[in-house]
């Protein structure tokens, strides 16, 4: 089993599993569209969607602060695993993970884009997906009343891609998120933007 991990470095001193928060990835997923979506706990706090029975045990925000070093995340299917790099945004870290054809002799596989709040690992207090692709990112995209954070892909991913779409700073923006597959398709997926202004990080070199 490989495990993603969020480790909170902030005093220098090593950090022991004890000290990390679990979070789980539901074996049960669920469709929309022709999209196989994943859903993950919500365990640090009171999650904005509906409870789930992954999200026991919980721990409030006060106590994951007090008392953690950050969280971790097992990947449920066999053989899956992380190589590609990660991202960043929203507030959310995004990965692809890889599920390499367990037929040694084949190439290919499948994988997921999957995303978590960067601070706690939990799945997120607003929708990210536009799972009914009607434009708008709202709780019409909410399946069974939570709040999805991965989709699945149909051949191996790459690291994920973002594109900007509606106005900066608006409450409309979202992005969308493209992956390139072993495949040779490029699948993407809208998810919610920044609602504030982002504005591009500059530097100069002195000699």
């Amino acid at each position: 089993t490989q495990s993603i991990y969020g480790i909170w470095d902030k005093d220098n001193t090593a950090v022991v599993s004890s000290q990390l928060q679990q979070q789980v990835i539901d074996t049960a997923t669920k469709e929309r569209g022709g999209t196989t979506y994943r859903v993950s706990s919500h365990r640090v706090g009171t999650p904005k969607d509906s409870a789930i029975a992954s999200d026991l045990p919980t721990i409030t925000s006060s106590s994951y602060v007090a008392t953690k070093r950050g969280w971790y995340i097992d990947l449920p299917t066999p053989g899956e695993r992380v190589v590609t790099d990660s991202a960043i945004r929203n507030g959310h870290v995004i990965f692809s993970s890889m599920i390499p054809d367990p037929a040694v002799c084949k190439a290919g596989g499948t994988g997921w884009v999957l995303e978590f709040d960067v601070f706690n690992g939990n799945r997120g207090d607003s929708v990210i997906y536009d799972t009914n692709d009607d434009g708008n990112i709202d709780d019409a995209d909410l399946l069974d009343s939570v709040i999805t954070n991965g989709w699945a892909t149909s051949g191996l991913p790459s690291d994920p891609a973002f594109l900007r779409l509606g106005s900066l700073g608006s409450s409309s923006s979202k992005d969308k998120a493209c992956v390139n597959t072993s495949d040779g398709n490029v699948e993407c997926e809208d998810r919610q933007g920044a609602t504030a202004t982002t504005r591009r990080l500059m530097w100069r070199v002195i000699k």
